[in-house]
């Protein structure tokens, strides 16, 4: 997995950003918790709760320029 985001790493932004934040939660995670956890985290707190903030504020900003076209 981590040599897949490495080499997603060299491509796009989004990628070496998503690479550099699990790079650094591995060290806690490895001798404090479980893998289970681990997976959770990396996929939930880093994947789709972001994915899931970006998208509402696009929707927010999208009916803002819709209903004011005057301000964008």
């Amino acid at each position: 997995l981590l040599n897949l985001l490495r080499h997603g790493a060299e491509k796009s932004k989004f990628g070496a950003t998503y690479y550099i934040m699990v790079c650094g939660i591995l060290p806690f995670q490895f001798f404090r918790d479980g893998f289970y956890l681990l997976n959770k985290q990396l996929f939930f707190n880093f994947l789709i709760l972001p994915g899931l903030i970006i998208l509402v504020f696009n929707l927010i900003q999208y009916s803002f320029k819709r209903k004011y076209p005057a301000f964008s």
